[in-house]
C-alpha cells in the first residue's frame, strides 16, 4: 500500500482514504456496516475519515468499535461545526421508521424518509460548541485522542474571526487532538483556501475535486506545500454524480485496461500529488 503525507503533521496515510459518511449503524446490516472498515484495515487503508453528524454520531460509534484494540493503526480524522435541532436529531429514529412503513412506494420512502434529514444543519463554530464536540467525538470513538480534527465547513467569516484556532491550540495542548484543519466547503474560492493557510495551526485542508472542479485546489497546492499544509482529496465520483454524465462516462470508459471508477482515482491522484484520497463507500464491495 503506497501512503501519502498529511502535511506538517507527520502523519503518513495509506493513499487511499475511507470516507464513512454512510458507513454507519443506521445503514440497515449492522454486520456488513462495520465489515467494510474492517476489511479496509485489513487491506491495508489506515485513515478513516468520519464526523460527528454523519449518521447522527453512528458512523463515529461504529468506528470507535471496529478500531477496538487496533487503535494504534489507523488514522482518525473527525470533524465538527454542524448543530442539528432537536427535530433533525429526532431523525436518527424517524428516518428507518418511515423507510419501513413506506417500503413498497418508493417515490414516496424517498421524499419522507428524507424530510428531517433535508433540513440544512446550522453551522456552530464558537470555542464552546466546538470544545463539546471534540469531548463527544472522543467518548464516541472509543479514544483518547484524535489524530486529526477538522472545522466542518466553516464560512469565510468564521474563519476571518479566528476564535476557534484559538480553541484549538488548546486542544492540541492538552493531547485532545493531535493536529487541526478545514474540511472546506464546497464553494470554497482559491481566495478562501488561501486565507485559511494564513492560520499557523492548520496542517491539513480537505477540498472537494473532482473533473468538474480542480481550480482551487491546483491555484493553492505551491503556497500549501511550501507552507507544509497537507490536502486531501475527497468527493472524487460527486457522490457517483460523474458516471451519470454522458461525456465524462465516455471518457472515462475508454480506458479499457481500468474500470471507470479506476481512472477517476487516478485522476484524482495526479490532481493531488502527494496528497491522499477519500473514496466514500458503503459495503464491502
Amino acid at each position: 500500500m503506497e501512503y501519502r503525507k498529511l502535511g506538517k503533521t507527520g502523519l503518513q496515510p495509506s493513499a487511499i482514504g475511507i470516507g464513512c459518511n454512510k458507513i454507519a449503524a443506521l445503514s440497515g446490516d449492522r454486520r456488513e456496516a462495520a465489515a467494510a472498515p474492517e476489511q479496509a484495515l485489513d487491506a491495508g487503508i489506515d485513515f478513516f475519515d468520519t464526523a460527528d453528524d454523519y449518521s447522527y454520531g453512528d458512523s463515529e460509534r461504529l468506528l470507535g468499535k471496529v478500531m477496538r484494540g487496533r487503535r494504534d493503526q489507523v488514522i482518525i480524522c473527525t470533524k465538527a461545526g454542524h448543530s442539528r435541532d432537536s427535530l433533525q436529531r429526532f431523525g436518527k429514529f424517524a428516518v428507518p421508521l418511515v423507510k419501513k412503513i413506506v417500503r413498497r412506494w418508493k417515490p414516496l420512502q424517498q421524499t419522507a424518509a428524507s424530510a428531517v434529514a433535508r433540513r440544512s444543519a446550522s453551522r456552530n463554530f464558537e470555542p464552546g460548541y466546538i470544545s463539546r464536540c471534540v469531548n463527544s467525538s472522543l467518548r464516541r470513538l472509543n479514544t483518547d485522542y484524535l489524530d486529526l480534527f477538522l472545522l466542518h465547513g466553516p464560512s469565510p467569516q468564521d474563519i476571518a474571526d479566528g476564535a476557534v484556532f484559538e480553541a484549538l491550540e488548546s486542544f492540541k495542548e492538552k493531547g485532545l487532538i493531535r493536529h487541526y484543519g478545514v474540511s472546506c466547503q464546497k464553494t470554497v474560492t482559491t481566495n478562501d483556501a488561501s486565507a485559511i493557510l494564513e492560520h499557523p495551526g492548520v496542517s491539513n485542508l480537505q477540498i472537494s475535486v473532482h473533473p468538474y472542479n480542480t481550480d482551487v485546489i491546483e491555484a493553492i497546492q505551491g503556497k500549501a506545500e511550501k507552507q507544509g499544509v497537507g490536502l486531501v482529496a475527497r468527493e472524487i465520483f460527486l457522490k457517483g454524480a460523474i458516471f451519470d454524465d454522458s461525456p465524462l462516462r465516455e471518457a472515462l470508459a475508454k480506458h479499457h485496461d481500468h474500470s471507470p471508477a479506476q481512472t477517476a482515482l487516478q485522476f484524482a491522484f495526479q490532481i493531488n500529488a502527494g496528497g491522499p484520497v477519500l473514496v466514500g463507500v458503503t459495503n464491502r464491495k
